[in-house]
């Protein structure tokens, strides 16, 4: 693994030829060459060889992640969740695989269950600064600004001055006074039950404001 851990996929990928050739239902050279593949930009190719991994029985987490990834990206979302759902029966305490599967939930609209997902990472690792700044997005295409300005603001007690969530955060304080005038209400406080029914024909209204902050998985983990 020193060609792979090196990140000199090309040499790696000679190595895993040769494994391949040796027992081509290896699933350890399939799993690896499928990420040195997917570490030199060719995702259709590395898709390819993941699908044969799994065929061949491999049942590595990072492999289904990491194929889900791939899927994602394609816009294959239905796939990708069923991907990073088999990377968390194989590992519940997969935090990358939860905030994964939170970004294509949130894509699909299914919010609640988005939401959900993001709060099981950050209780696996609170210190998960992407899944805040995610679920700060989140509610804010929901028009929950205060429950936006809260994950925003855990987010830069971690990391003080970080640019984009000083942007984001700054971008929710205007969405306060809209939701008063849509809703005849203050915003909710944080940790209150949300109405995803009313926050769903709420948050059309906003999602042409959104798109600047949607987040992009590009995290890669070793099979």
């Amino acid at each position: 693994m020193i060609y792979l851990s090196a990140k000199q996929n090309p040499s790696a990928l000679k190595w895993f030829d040769h494994a391949l050739a040796l027992d081509p239902a290896s699933s350890e050279a399939l799993s690896n060459r499928g990420l040195a593949l997917q570490e030199l930009g060719r995702a259709a190719d590395a898709l390819a060889v993941y699908d044969e991994a799994v065929r061949a029985g491999c049942v590595k987490p990072a492999l289904f992640y990491n194929r889900g990834n791939l899927l994602r990206d394609a816009g294959r979302l239905t796939e990708a969740i069923a991907s990073y759902d088999m990377a968390l029966r194989l590992d519940p305490a997969y935090p990358e695989a939860l905030r994964a599967g939170g970004l294509v939930l949130s894509d699909l609209g299914h919010y609640a269950s988005a939401l959900k997902f993001f709060d099981e990472a950050l209780r696996l690792r609170s210190s998960f600064i992407e899944v805040l700044i995610d679920r700060g997005n989140l509610l804010q295409n929901l028009n929950l600004p205060l429950e936006a300005l809260a994950s925003y603001d855990a987010a830069l007690a971690k990391e003080p001055g970080r640019a984009d969530i000083l942007n984001n955060r700054g971008s929710a304080l205007p969405c306060w006074a809209a939701c008063q005038r849509l809703t005849g209400t203050s915003p909710r406080p944080c940790g209150s039950s949300l109405d995803f029914r009313k926050l769903g024909r709420i948050a059309a209204i906003f999602f042409s404001n959104f798109n600047s902050r949607k987040p992009h998985l590009r995290l890669l983990r070793r099979p």
